[in-house]
């Protein structure tokens, strides 16, 4: 049998959210209207001390470039996503996320959004603090360093639909800004939407397990049913102080299909 589905996210830009994917999964991340940075961060879903880390990644690709066939790595130096497809070329994990105080001190503003306080808020289903969320893979993003030494922001290079695809090489927690960084010239001053794509192929469905997704608001579309489709359970219940929890076992006996969840943490 055969078990596909599709998940479509769209991240307002300077706002963040957050999802869930399983071992197996394709994450594309696509600049909408181009020229829109997407700070990337992800933790290993069934142990979230351990979260991607740009340091051991630099350490382990000997480089501050990624190329096709690249892996992410953890804290703990294992694998986490591998870089599958780049119609870009420029990304950076040298650049820490943008906070409030980095506004403050460096531009003279206060009270502007910031990638950490975005992933702050999104994360909060996973009871993920501050404090852990780490250094992040900003998507699109293109940094130089001159052979002095000496770091620049340049403009964004990416055009209205290019993406990035990763594999998730471990079930994950992952959450995506859309950086809302308007005061330089690697943001521009014009900040858009981030679409976020998830496609779970056949092999991780199979892994999938029975069990509560912190999730809000949920619902499916099904298309191009060719059926017969046995849903053996889809039930909700409310729980940890009336978060909603959904539940899906599903076995498609003839054609693959896509389902679409409608929202995402954070909406």
């Amino acid at each position: 049998a055969k078990f596909a589905y599709r998940r479509e996210i769209v991240v307002p830009g300077g706002y963040a959210r957050a999802f869930e994917v399983e071992k197996g999964n394709l994450i594309t991340v696509v600049d909408v209207e181009g020229g829109q940075i997407a700070d990337f961060v992800a933790f290993n879903r069934d142990r979230l001390t351990e979260r991607f880390s740009a340091s051991h990644t630099r350490l382990a690709l000997r480089s501050i470039h990624l190329k096709i066939g690249d892996c992410l790595r953890s804290n703990l130096r294992r694998p986490m996503l591998q870089l599958v497809e780049d119609q870009v070329g420029t990304h950076d994990f040298l650049i820490p996320a943008c906070d409030e105080q980095r506004y403050w001190v460096d531009y003279g503003v206060r009270e502007h959004r910031s990638c950490v306080a975005n992933f702050e808020d999104a994360l909060v289903p996973w009871t993920i603090s501050r404090d852990q969320i780490p250094d992040p893979l900003n998507i699109f993003e293109n940094t130089e360093v001159a052979p002095d030494g000496s770091l620049a922001h340049l403009p964004v290079r990416s055009g209205p639909g290019d993406k990035l695809v990763l594999k998730a090489l471990m079930p994950l927690v992952c959450a995506v800004s859309a950086c809302p960084m308007d005061l330089n010239v690697s943001g521009g001053d014009r900040i858009t939407d981030i679409r976020v794509v998830i496609d779970h192929s056949s092999d991780a469905a199979r892994d999938i397990k029975e069990r509560p997704l912190p999730r809000q608001g949920l619902s499916f579309t099904v298309h191009g049913f060719a059926g017969p489709f046995n849903c053996s359970r889809l039930a909700s219940s409310r729980a940890n102080g009336g978060a909603g929890h959904f539940f899906l076992t599903a076995v498609l006996e003839s054609a693959p299909h896509i389902i679409e969840p409608q929202k995402a943490w954070g909406e």
